[in-house]
């Protein structure tokens, strides 16, 4: 080459590096990249090209319906929203903001008492966006009211089988319903109030539906519950001659 320029249409790229860049552009998958550059004599260079920009960082987040209506900010700190700009700067929370219309369609459900996934996108002050899966649940409780006899309550006391009894009888059950899915949680029957029944009379019983799997990062809380309270007509047994 003795010192010659070459012109760049002389010089090559490799073709497959270049894509992966612009793929990281496209993506906004921000870092560093190898990028490397071929002379005619076969002499290789390489380069780093370092993508910089805004970062927004967002979790997957899921909120009860029954709660009631959220604020941007109640949304921003559901799904733990933060940024940096291009400097590494923290960008203000107040400064991030939901797309136009996001939070009003979220709120539209929370009031219809309508569950689902949605999507909502968080946008930094230089356009910058991130989107993240938002859940929207509720929970369920369905039980009857029952009869026993005295001498059946007093059995199942004895025996520890009351709980299982009353849940069986009163056909309870809970679920905890995310749009058109429905999943089976927990129910435990409080028999606190049948302990000290000696004769006919009619009990209030509180079922309680219980989700004990935690929620992810940013989400409701592990243990949230729903109760129902049934009633259980304690009858006198036959020519007992109690009423």
């Amino acid at each position: 080459l003795y010192g010659n320029a070459l012109d760049d249409d002389d010089i090559t790229v490799d073709t497959a590096e270049l894509d992966a860049i612009l793929d990281a552009i496209r993506n906004r998958e921000l870092g560093e990249y190898a990028l490397t550059y071929t002379t005619p004599d076969g002499l290789t260079v390489t380069t780093v090209v370092t993508l910089i920009g805004t970062v927004i960082n967002a979790a997957d987040a899921s909120y009860n319906v029954e709660k009631g209506e959220l604020t941007e900010e109640d949304l921003k700190g559901l799904c733990s929203v933060s940024a940096v700009d291009p400097d590494g700067n923290p960008i203000a929370i107040g400064d991030m903001t939901a797309a136009v219309g996001e939070l009003d369609r979220i709120n539209g459900m929370i009031q219809r008492g309508e569950t689902g996934i949605v999507e909502i996108t968080f946008i930094a002050p230089d356009g910058t966006e991130y989107t993240i899966l938002f859940t929207l649940y509720a929970y369920e409780i369905d039980g009857s009211n029952l009869e026993m006899y005295v001498s059946e309550l007093h059995q199942k006391i004895k025996d520890g089988t009351l709980e299982a009894y009353v849940r069986s009888q009163s056909k309870a059950e809970a679920w905890k319903v995310v749009g058109s899915e429905r999943k089976a949680i927990d129910v435990r029957v409080d028999t606190a109030n049948l302990l000290g029944v000696t004769g006919p009379a009619e009990v209030q019983v509180t079922l309680t539906g219980t989700d004990h799997i935690s929620a992810r990062s940013g989400g409701g809380l592990a243990g949230e519950t729903i109760e129902k309270e049934i009633k259980v007509l304690i009858k006198a047994d036959p020519s007992s001659g109690q009423n």
